[in-house]
């Protein structure tokens, strides 16, 4: 588990440059801390930007803070229970919780002697980010922001202190290592499609296709819409032409989209030069549920909507919805 953790740095603009947070304002006392305990405000970085939340989930559907403390979530179990499989589903659920080291304790081998802090770093104490999944509730009357990081099994260096440890975000490599884990452990309706996208962006072309091949072969509407619409996105990306289209019809013909299928969509009509296309397509992701501005000004494979004069009312629209949300849950 990881009930401690670290984040000493004191410097906004050191953390601002590690995370590529531009000019984002970050709360001065999630910083400089020694031991970050649950229930206290955190620094986390969602698709708003930083922010300080509560360390202990507080499930949106909650009206008071009661029971067991949710600061934790094992990975191999995340896609199984609902309280944090409906926060995985959603890319603006899920965030960075920023930390430069965290503690385990080891058990005295004498009975009554205390346990034995160890403190664990990354790169001699270099920034990084755990994995979390983020909520928002409404208690009393004011909105609760909250969060939990997820755990696995403890690596080789933890393991001697304590069987579990918080999962650890590297960079292309280890994120597809973690959702791999995560595809064994649960649906591949979520895994496969995410894990598809890690490897198309880690240059795996292979590995990508195969994964959404075999995800349109499942009984799954909504798996073979997903998987669909993405193959569209990224045969398109490589000058198949023929191929996305064939795909984008099958997937308007079935009927099904949520708003990864719309967000595909937009995509594939972008790397189609279809601009007018990929704009409706992308305001209906953004209504339906995607309304995350830093993906889509980030997204390489948006670059061409982005260069096209299409795409500027869409983005300010985007961004001001999307300053609209920070100003109001921050």
């Amino acid at each position: 588990m990881c009930g401690r953790y670290t984040l000493t740095q004191v410097g906004p603009r050191l953390v601002g440059e590690r995370f590529e947070l531009g000019e984002a304002e970050i709360e001065p006392a999630t910083l400089g801390r020694f031991n970050v305990c649950p229930t206290e405000d955190i620094l986390v970085v969602t698709h708003k930007g930083p922010r300080a939340v509560r360390w202990g989930l507080v499930p949106s559907y909650s009206r008071k803070i009661y029971g067991p403390l949710m600061i934790n979530a094992r990975a191999e179990s995340v896609t199984s229970k609902k309280v944090f499989a409906r926060l995985l589903e959603r890319p603006e659920r899920r965030c960075l919780v920023i930390a430069d080291g965290w503690y385990e304790w080891l058990k005295s081998e004498k009975k009554g002697e205390p346990r034995v802090p160890f403190r664990y770093t990354i790169d001699g104490g270099e920034l990084f980010a755990f994995a979390g999944l983020c909520d928002v509730a409404k208690i009393d009357g004011e909105w609760v922001p909250s969060a939990t990081i997820l755990t696995t099994t403890a690596n080789s260096i933890s393991a001697p202190v304590h069987d579990r440890m918080p999962v650890v975000l590297g960079g292309p490599d280890e994120a597809v290592e973690k959702l791999e884990e995560v595809r064994r452990a649960g649906s591949r309706i979520y895994a496969d499609s995410y894990l598809s996208q890690a490897y198309f962006y880690r240059g795996d072309t292979a590995r990508a296709f195969g994964l959404l091949d075999s995800l349109a072969a499942s009984s799954s509407g909504p798996a073979v819409a997903r998987a669909r619409s993405a193959t569209a996105s990224f045969a398109a990306a490589r000058g198949e032409r023929e191929r996305a289209e064939r795909l984008i019809r099958q997937v308007l013909e079935a009927g099904y989209v949520d708003h990864h299928v719309a967000y595909s969509l937009g995509v594939a009509y972008a790397q189609l030069g279809r601009m007018v296309d990929a704009d409706r397509w992308l305001e209906r992701a953004v209504t339906d549920g995607f309304p995350c501005y830093p993906w889509y000004v980030r997204d390489p494979l948006l670059a061409p909507f982005r260069a096209h004069q299409t795409s500027r009312e869409f983005l300010a629209r985007l961004r001001a919805r999307w300053e609209a949300a920070k100003a109001r849950y921050a």
